[in-house]
C-alpha cells in the first residue's frame, strides 16, 4: 500500500477537483 504524503495530497486533490466540477455543474442548473 501507498500511504506516502504525496499519494495522500494527490488524492485529496483529486476529490477536491471532482467537487469542484459537481459545485458548478450544480449551479448551472439553478440559473438555468
Amino acid at each position: 500500500m501507498l500511504m506516502s504524503v504525496e499519494h495522500k495530497a494527490l488524492s485529496a486533490t483529486i476529490v477536491r477537483n471532482r467537487v469542484t466540477l459537481l459545485e458548478i455543474a450544480g449551479l448551472q442548473k439553478w440559473h438555468r
